[in-house]
């Protein structure tokens, strides 16, 4: 099961979720973790380069 990492702007590649440790496959709930997973990790570095330049008094 595969969610892309990404933001309006672009796709970064793939974040794979490999093995369950439950006796269940994984289904729509775990790709929708996933899906969140991945898009809240790539945002991670924009939201904290905009809270460092508004520290700083720049405009982001």
């Amino acid at each position: 099961m595969y969610a892309p990492p990404w933001t309006p702007e672009s796709v970064y590649g793939a974040i794979e979720a490999v093995n369950s440790r439950r006796s269940e496959k994984l289904d729509e709930n775990d790709l929708v973790i996933l899906r969140v997973t991945a898009h809240l990790v790539t945002e991670a570095p924009w939201k904290a380069e905009d809270i460092t330049l508004m520290q700083e008094g720049k405009e982001a």
